[in-house]
């Protein structure tokens, strides 16, 4: 029987099982969305909702819990959630 991991979503602070949660990992000085999980370093996670990843932006939340202050890297990364196939309007 294998062992269901939860996590908590930093846009909503829900807590659901890791695999339906999608992982951002900074590692090296650049940050991943990181589905496999195989990228190593300091991570959080975000509902695929995108009144989380709203949320999450507004309340600076990606900041405060990556510890990373590179505000382009974010910009981009925040970019990339809200618009992952170019058909979403934000």
């Amino acid at each position: 029987m294998q062992k269901i991991i939860n996590r908590k979503c930093q846009g909503c602070n829900g807590v659901f099982p890791r695999e339906k949660l999608i992982k951002i990992t900074l590692s090296g000085g650049t940050l991943h969305i990181n589905p496999t999980s195989k990228i190593l370093g300091r991570s959080m996670y975000l509902c695929p909702d995108i009144k989380c990843i709203k949320t999450a932006i507004k309340k600076k939340r990606i900041y405060s819990a990556l510890k990373f202050k590179n505000f382009d890297e974010i910009s981009s990364l925040e970019k990339e959630l809200l618009n992952p196939f170019g058909k979403l309007n934000v």
